[in-house]
């Protein structure tokens, strides 16, 4: 079955206007945590100066970070599949899903960095550049094997086309985790199976609000950076964060539909890809 990406799309806008006050429910309690990380982030170097206090700030709020966006996909994912949650203000849901999640984005990270190798060797003299000798430089600039023949074709036209198609295959592992579905990776690979054109445009379409947070609070770092104060960086870096949750939760609702319409129509993966029932314990006779 082919996506029907623009129907996807408005049925995602659709959702989240007319149901807006359960999706601000769901991404309620993920979205202030990571509002939290942005503040302290946004407030330290006006406050602090550069030392080990401040790099502890930062591995902190970068935790902070990983976990609140963990937490909202979880979130986002369960209730846009199975109907878990939008009932109350403040959804947390700390358990197994979050460790596995940790060590499947790792496993994820893992993967992109090996099928990325290649590229960074072509990139090396460019990349590196900066910080090497001259004389190093245009030994690895001139390299036959670096700068011209098969490794730059490959590079150009195999590898780097690659990379995007495997990160896109694998991208909905979350998904599948999040509504407890063995085998995440697997999962994603054949769900995507025939449709990747189209996840891909998408993605781009869905993906592209996610530019407006950066390029707004970028407008206003450049236009206002002469009379800055901490309040209005504090200010900037809220709204930057509210339309970032709410952008995201409008991609993965999207990606959410994009499981549920091909799952239907894919009657051989259907059971495959359905979520675990959970075992129940036999009452007492």
């Amino acid at each position: 079955m082919k996506l029907p990406v623009l129907k996807i799309v408005k049925l995602t806008l659709c959702d989240l206007w007319i149901h807006r006050l359960q999706w601000l429910k769901v991404i309620l309690a993920p979205m202030l945590l990571i509002g939290v990380g942005e503040c302290v982030s946004a407030l330290t170097p006006w406050f602090l100066s550069e030392g080990m206090i401040t790099t502890l700030f930062s591995l902190v709020t970068g935790l902070l970070d990983i976990v609140s966006i963990l937490l909202l996909t979880t979130n986002i994912y369960r209730y846009a599949l199975l109907k878990e949650g939008g009932n109350r203000w403040w959804e947390f849901r700390l358990n197994d899903r979050l460790i596995e999640l940790l060590c499947y984005r790792f496993a994820y990270g893992l993967i992109t960095f090996c099928a990325a190798i290649p590229i960074a060797i072509y990139f090396v003299p460019s990349v590196l550049g900066y910080f090497l000798p001259v004389t190093l430089q245009s030994m690895l600039k001139g390299a036959p094997w670096i700068s011209t023949g098969p490794f730059e074709i490959g590079v150009k036209f195999l590898f780097i086309p690659g990379l995007f198609y495997l990160l896109l295959r694998l991208g909905l592992y979350s998904l599948f985790i999040s509504i407890d579905v063995p085998q995440p990776f697997r999962s994603s690979w054949r769900l995507l199976k025939g449709n990747m054109g189209r996840f891909f445009c998408l993605s781009i379409l869905l993906g592209s609000f996610l530019l407006l947070p950066y390029l707004l609070s970028m407008y206003a770092n450049l236009a206002l950076s002469n009379t800055a104060t901490p309040l209005f960086s504090l200010l900037i870096t809220l709204s930057s964060c509210v339309l970032e949750t709410l952008f995201l939760a409008l991609l993965l609702k999207g990606f959410s539909l994009v499981y549920q319409t091909l799952n239907e129509k894919k009657g051989g993966t259907k059971k495959a890809l359905a979520p675990r029932a959970k075992k129940q314990k036999a009452l007492p006779k």
